[in-house]
């Protein structure tokens, strides 16, 4: 069959590029001077040939009958055999990682001299700062990776990251990478396959802003909507996500969360105008972003305002006693307030 010819061949073409990796990795490991972040790159190049060769194997011996049982033997004995060599290689790189760290490190000034790295090699320092640990909540998964990546991994040598990393993930989250040694980009590998894709992401965005309570205008209500929305796009556009955003189910959710002064204004900006999705989100997202700087601005200033007398009628032009216009919202709206204060 041609399918299962090529399904071999496939199969050859990633034991090739299995054997050139494994012959790189070696090289470094047999260099004592070679820089440490080489030494992870081969193996993590290594790494993937490895699961190359698993997937090619695999759907290869799919086309093998069920009762070809000798052929299905022989098989196996070929993957085996690159079994043991990769198991071989992966203990003689762990050793080397163990080896490397019992060696004397080197002072800030002779890095800096170096030229090599400006992270203090010391041994594990205590924490500065109250990192937040993470817990396995999706939405927060990126804020946490983004911070840890940024404030936290200049801070220590790539051997020592895998095991600060763990240090900050909870019980249940550390179980998932507890055997994936001390490799931190197999760690991340899978914490981003757990909690990082953007499809589960966008999931749980949407299920959240699905949530969001029908806002009835009442200040913190609505501030709640708009920093949720804010966030969420943050978070996509950190994953190269940020289109998922602006798409007609997210705005028309959205648009039916908004109250109904804020919708109405919305309706003004947007109705008269022709534009794709991309370009509506975008008008939502500064619209959203002015409101919140209204709101914000004017519980500010009732902050500071002074106590006011309970009376609410004032005398008009004619003698007569009337109601005093509500003034919150003809200073947010620019018209007068159908209500008295």
């Amino acid at each position: 069959m041609a399918e299962e010819s090529d399904a071999k061949s496939k199969r050859v073409m990633a034991k090739r590029q299995y054997t050139r990796a494994e012959n790189n990795l070696k090289e470094a490991l047999s260099q004592e001077d070679i820089p440490i972040a080489t030494v992870e790159r081969r193996y993590a190049e290594l790494n993937k040939k490895w699961s190359d060769v698993q997937d090619t194997h695999d759907f290869y011996i799919s086309f093998i009958p069920d009762e070809d049982q000798d052929l299905m033997a022989s098989e196996e004995k070929w993957m085996n055999e690159i079994e043991v060599r990769f198991s071989k290689i992966e203990i003689e790189f762990d050793k080397n990682l163990e080896k490397r760290n019992k060696l004397p490190k080197p002072t800030v000034t002779q890095l800096k001299e170096n030229g090599e790295s400006t992270r203090l090699a010391n041994a594990l320092k205590p924490d500065k700062v109250k990192f937040q640990q993470f817990n396995g909540d999706i939405r927060k998964y990126p804020q946490f990776r983004r911070e840890f990546q940024a404030h936290m991994e200049p801070l220590y040598q790539t051997q020592q990251l895998a095991f600060v990393l763990k240090s900050y993930l909870s019980e249940s989250v550390r179980e998932e990478v507890e055997s994936l040694g001390e490799d931190h980009r197999r760690v991340w590998e899978r914490l981003d396959q757990l909690y990082g894709n953007p499809g589960k992401l966008v999931d749980a965005i949407l299920n959240e802003i699905k949530n969001l309570p029908y806002n009835d205008g009442e200040t913190g209500t609505t501030l709640r909507m708009i920093k949720i929305i804010e966030k969420a796009n943050r978070d996509l556009e950190n994953l190269g996500e940020g289109v998922e955003m602006s798409n007609a189910t997210i705005i028309s959710i959205i648009e039916e969360r908004m109250p109904i002064r804020m919708k109405e204004e919305w309706v003004k900006v947007i109705a008269s105008k022709t534009v794709n999705s991309r370009q509506k989100f975008k008008a939502l997202m500064e619209l959203l972003d002015d409101w919140r700087n209204r709101l914000e601005y004017i519980n500010s200033g009732i902050r500071t305002l002074p106590e006011q007398r309970s009376e609410s009628h004032h005398v008009n032009m004619d003698g007569q006693t009337a109601k005093q216009a509500c003034w919150l919202h003809k200073s947010l709206f620019g018209e007068i307030g159908d209500h008295p204060i």
